[in-house]
């Protein structure tokens, strides 16, 4: 006997003693045991959750680290491509424009250089927002390639106009201040001296003679000679499809092969060949075609500004 204890009976209304044996005391303890386990791991297991171990703490603190600068990356990565975005849309919206080149197609555009690259080369589990950030990145490299190629093109075109338009006829031969007349009678005219009606293929500009002429572009003498009808004249090749031509000068300064830069003295006004009276007898051809001089003068600009 291990122990008394009493119970109550209800039929006669009187405690009645009983006895623990060694069975049942044995029970009790291992019941206790048990809720004394349970208990004490749900302790550790909230003070572990609660206070970590010092490498716990170490490891969430390089993770708290690392997220911060993953954080980082990924704002860099949107500004990124803000500022990719801008380019496209200049390159797309201005520069193709203005320099006449082809756009570029829309899907394209999107894929970048290499085309579809939303496939990762990763291995294993990964965290998917380092796979999306890892894509993303791969996406705007891609991008930024075929838009590194789009400016290179846009440089090489830019720097071809530059030299087309230094070239190009685009100033009045004379200045202004040393006309006497200026006869913009491109067209179909009677001839002066033959007295038919006959194309005129340039514009007349009076001046005294020996006022100075100038080459109006870019571009090298092909001829500089006595030419018919003409009389002395020199014919400069600008290149891009671009002919000017200077006829009854008093005499030329400048050879053939000579290469000229806008705005440089060749010669002056006479004349010579066919001619009634001093002037300069001025023509622009394009792809070997007459056109009319008045459209490569800008007369409401200074000499000194078309030279700049």
């Amino acid at each position: 006997m291990l122990g008394v204890y009493y119970t109550y009976n209800h039929e006669n209304c009187t405690y009645q003693a009983d006895f623990y044996s060694r069975k049942r005391v044995l029970n009790i303890f291992l019941m206790l045991t048990f809720v004394a386990l349970v208990s004490a791991s749900g302790t550790w297991m909230i003070l572990r959750e609660l206070y970590p171990t010092a490498d716990e703490a170490r490891l969430e603190g390089e993770n708290k680290h690392q997220r911060t600068i993953f954080t980082g990356i990924l704002e860099s990565l949107n500004n990124q491509e803000k500022a990719l975005s801008y380019l496209e849309s200049a390159d797309e919206k201005h520069y193709r424009v203005v320099l006449n080149l082809e756009p570029i197609d829309k899907e394209i555009r999107r894929l970048g250089v290499g085309g579809n690259t939303t496939t990762n080369s990763f291995s294993g589990k990964v965290i998917p927002e380092i796979n999306e950030a890892y894509n993303h990145f791969r996406h705007l490299k891609s991008r930024l390639g075929l838009e590194q190629q789009s400016y290179q093109e846009i440089i090489q075109k830019a720097e071809e106009t530059a030299i087309m338009l230094q070239s190009r006829p685009a100033m009045q031969p004379i200045e202004e201040r040393k006309l006497t007349n200026f006869h913009p009678a491109f067209g179909m005219r009677v001839h002066p001296v033959f007295g038919d009606y006959r194309f005129h293929h340039g514009l007349d500009l009076t001046a005294d003679s020996g006022t100075p002429v100038y080459a109006t572009g870019d571009g090298i003498v092909s001829t500089a000679d006595y030419r018919g009808g003409y009389g002395k004249a020199v014919f400069i090749d600008h290149g891009f499809g671009f002919e000017s031509r200077y006829a009854h000068l008093s005499r030329y300064i400048v050879s053939k092969g000579d290469r000229i830069k806008r705005g440089q003295l060749i010669g002056y006004v006479g004349n010579t060949g066919i001619s009634t009276a001093p002037h300069l007898h001025y023509e622009v051809l394009f792809k070997e075609k007459w056109v009319n001089p008045i459209h490569f003068m800008y007369r409401s600009l200074s000499q000194q500004a078309l030279l700049n």
